[in-house]
Formats: structure tokens, C-alpha cells, sequence
């Protein structure tokens, strides 16, 4: 934090030329990236029970689904992506709603950054069985049998080359994970090489 604001008064200097302005700029974004991480790393390492942090109350989903989706949608037009609600229904359910929009926002993250230019993400929210049912589906690039098992394992990155590229820590969803788990829900996810992903969230 003091090295952000001290970079961010910075940028501000009359007497500082612009190239090393633009330097200060990637190092305020590099503090953002390793804040977010160590934000993570703190979660994931907690030895009580996670769910302590939370602050649960009766959270309407839809409107979460509908914060989560304008805001991806500016990452998404930038690869000229569509992002649809394919069904939105009314739901409330007893729990985060910061660290739920952090679990959908991840997911839908995650498609965008691993679909091609104008892909498509669909995103349905209906009830089944007396629970929310939640369905983020893309037609990106899809995950191999082999790292399928491994995805919400800390650290584990599908596609390793373009995770570095769009600077993944391999902990997105493993967070997703132990939020689900902390709202006592689940989550599964099917898909194949080339032909997308569905993620979809029970709670």
C-alpha cells in the first residue's frame, strides 16, 4: 500500500519525464497483481473454518449475476466476446455476496480469457431440487482429460503458455472452490478440447 501511493503522488510530479511515468504505471499494476495474489494466498491458507470471514444474509443471486456480467463485459467487448443470460430467475440464498461475485466473476473471467476473438459465454440461473442452480457456458477453447481432474487445484494452470500471457495464478478456481464449499454448495464442470467449457454451481 505505501508503495502504491507513493507511485500513484508520483505520477502526479510535474518534474518527472512521461517514459518514467509510464514505468510507474506497470509498477502500480504489478502491486495490484501481487495484492490480489497475496489477498488469495491469505484466504487459501486459513486453518479455521473459512466461512468465519464470511458475512452471510439473504443475497438475491440474479442481482449478483447481473453486477458480475456488466462488469466482464467490458473485458469481453474488448475481444469483440458477447456475454448472454440464457435464464435469469429470482433467487435468494443465504450467503457472501462479495465472495459470490467473486466465484462467478472468476469463472466468467476465466472463459473469456480462454476463448478466441467474438466467442460467446452463456450464463442461466434457475432452481432445481430446492437449489440455486447456477450455468456459465463458453465455446472457448475447452479442457483436455488430463488437466480436467486438476482445476481447482492451487496453483494448477490450464494452458500454461497463455496463462502467463494473461498473468494467471492458477488460484482462480481454487478460490472458486472454497467458496462453494464454504456456502456448503458444489461445483462440477464438463468439457472437451475445442468445444468449451460448462461450469455450473450448485448452492
Amino acid at each position: 500500500t505505501i508503495l502504491r501511493t507513493h507511485w500513484e503522488n508520483e505520477i502526479n510530479n510535474s518534474d518527472i519525464s512521461l517514459d518514467l511515468k509510464e514505468k510507474f504505471v506497470q509498477d502500480i499494476e504489478t502491486i495490484s497483481r501481487l495484492s490480489h495474489l497475496i489477498n488469495n494466498l491469505l484466504l487459501l491458507s486459513q486453518t479455521e473454518a473459512v466461512e468465519i470471514n464470511f458475512n452471510f444474509a439473504p443475497t438475491r443471486l440474479d442481482e449478483i449475476i447481473k453486477e458480475v456480467i456488466d462488469d466482464a463485459t467490458i473485458l469481453a467487448e474488448m475481444k469483440k466476446q458477447s456475454i448472454e443470460i440464457a435464464q435469469l430467475t429470482i433467487l435468494t440464498v443465504m450467503g457472501d455476496k462479495m465472495r459470490l461475485y467473486q466465484l462467478l466473476f472468476n469463472i466468467i473471467d476465466n472463459a473469456i480469457k480462454y476463448s478466441d476473438q467474438e466467442g460467446k459465454i452463456w450464463i442461466s440461473l434457475n432452481e432445481q431440487n430446492e437449489r440455486a442452480r447456477i450455468e456459465i457456458r463458453d465455446n472457448g477453447y475447452g479442457i483436455s482429460k488430463e488437466d480436467l481432474p486438476h482445476i481447482f487445484e492451487r496453483f494448477y494452470r490450464i494452458k500454461k503458455d497463455r496463462a502467463r500471457k494473461t498473468g494467471g495464478s492458477g488460484l482462480g478456481l481454487a478460490i472458486g472452490k472454497l467458496i462453494v464449499d464454504s456456502h456448503h454448495g458444489s461445483i462440477q464442470v464438463k468439457s472437451e478440447l475445442g468445444k468449451g467449457s460448462v461450469f455450473t454451481v450448485f448452492l
